[in-house]
């Protein structure tokens, strides 16, 4: 470790890691900033900058192509594929659709503000077990018919939806975003839990209760 710091000595094992090229350094920032910039444009895709940054970066030779292809965790990509074969699986069964609406008609007697709430309380608990864009396609129609059923704006239980199914906070399968970082930063399902559980709650309860003020029932 001394020796790394000292410039008459040059640290052969280990000097993959060690040794900074400044010049791809500065490439690789300016990469990465300029793909940041871009999305915040109108035109920004997420997904394309996202690959023209990646082919950006080979091309400049700031990362090869072996050392992109380390850098993704296999378990990572078999827990992506597995979450969303169960998503598919849930939703061409119809289990989930069985599940969610016997759970809205154990709610029928309450009053829909009620409704409302436990309503956004199972979308943001089926967001965190299927993925975010699985829930929003479950749950729409059934927000639809919950509100026909309840005879009131159906607006409310779609924003419901929209807030519940992009609360994807408490388990790391709920989110794509969350897997990759689930390797990076050597997480473990319990501290999604811990850290994603109160902002989970706290979102729900702010949307129970403003969701019916700027779309009235």
């Amino acid at each position: 470790r001394a020796l790394r710091s000292r410039n008459e000595f040059f640290l052969f094992w280990g000097a993959q890691k060690s040794v900074i090229n400044m010049a791809k350094a500065r490439m690789a920032v300016g990469i990465l900033l300029g793909i940041v910039v871009l999305a915040l444009t109108p035109m920004g895709n997420m997904l394309i900058l996202s690959c023209l940054g990646a082919f950006m970066l080979l091309a400049t030779r700031c990362l090869t192509l072996e050392q992109g292809y380390q850098a993704i965790p296999p378990e990572v990509v078999l827990l992506i594929a597995s979450t969303l074969a169960l998503g598919q699986a849930m939703q061409e069964s119809g289990s989930a659709e069985v599940l969610a609406k016997g759970m809205v008609e154990m709610m029928s007697g309450l009053s829909p503000h009620w409704v409302l709430a436990f309503f956004g309380l199972l979308v943001t608990i089926f967001t965190n077990v299927i993925s975010n864009n699985a829930t929003a396609i479950l749950f729409a129609p059934i927000a639809l018919g919950v509100a026909d059923m309840l005879k009131v704006n159906p607006m409310p239980f779609l924003m419901a939806v929209l807030f519940g199914a992009n609360a994807a906070f408490s388990s790391p399968i709920g989110y794509k975003t969350n897997l990759l970082v689930l390797k990076a930063g050597r997480y473990r399902f319990a501290d999604f839990f811990r850290a994603g559980l109160p902002l989970n709650l706290t979102v729900w309860l702010l949307a129970s209760l403003l969701i019916p003020y700027f779309w009235p029932l």
